[in-house]
């Protein structure tokens, strides 16, 4: 009985946080190593300072993305961002930014630190679904996301299961295997499910930063 309850008890615990930088495992495909961006087609608005990838908000420019030059399907991505404190801005303006799975999945990046859990804030599936908990740190620290990404499956033509995702956060389950029944986040047009694509980062005109960012093939 002791053992029983002592196990509930560690279940009922968060996640430890994770020691940043998460080295890549054997076999990564590494896409950001803090000196190339070989991988990505990227354009003026971002740039390497430090070995960090960089928004520059100071160069005028509509909302823009980058996104890798492979496509992927079934992955485990790892990626680690600082968001910079922008205390005179509310909402969708603080700290915005975003990471894209196969082009089409937002797992949403947003100062929301200290909000409930929100359909459109920190961690959310970019109005699909709020996070289980809203598991951000407060602005100006690294933090992490680790989201395993499994792709539609298809025969034929026909589909046979739905994407799905799960996301932790700084060490935190904040999304369980969720299937995915859009085409894609909000604001999109598809009109249906995509077999592979690339992943995308977001530029909503704020410094957001990156760094250490990997993927491993995902199993099934």
């Amino acid at each position: 009985m002791r053992l029983t309850l002592l196990a509930l008890l560690a279940s009922l615990l968060p996640a430890a946080e994770p020691r940043l930088p998460v080295p890549a495992p054997k076999g990564a495909v590494m896409l950001f190593d803090g000196r190339s961006l070989d991988g990505w087609d990227i354009d003026s608005h971002w740039k390497i300072v430090n070995g960090e990838l960089l928004i520059d908000a100071s160069v005028p420019h509509p909302r823009c993305r980058i996104h890798t030059k492979d496509n992927f399907d079934d992955v485990q991505l790892h990626l680690e961002y600082w968001l910079p404190l922008m205390a005179d801005k509310t909402g969708q303006a603080r700290a915005n930014s975003g990471i894209f799975l196969q082009g089409r999945y937002e797992v949403q990046i947003l100062d929301t630190y200290g909000h409930p859990p929100e359909i459109d804030g920190a961690g959310s599936l970019y109005k699909i679904a709020p996070p289980m908990v809203n598991a951000s740190f407060a602005p100006e620290r690294w933090q992490s996301y680790d989201i395993t990404y499994h792709g539609a499956r298809f025969n034929g033509d026909e589909v046979v299961a739905r994407p799905r995702i799960t996301v932790i956060q700084n060490g935190v389950k904040i999304h369980d295997n969720v299937e995915l029944q859009a085409f894609n986040t909000p604001n999109a047009k598809e009109t249906s499910y995509a077999r592979t694509g690339p992943i995308v980062l977001q530029n909503h005109r704020c410094p957001v930063k990156f760094r250490n960012i990997w993927v491993v093939k995902a199993a099934r």
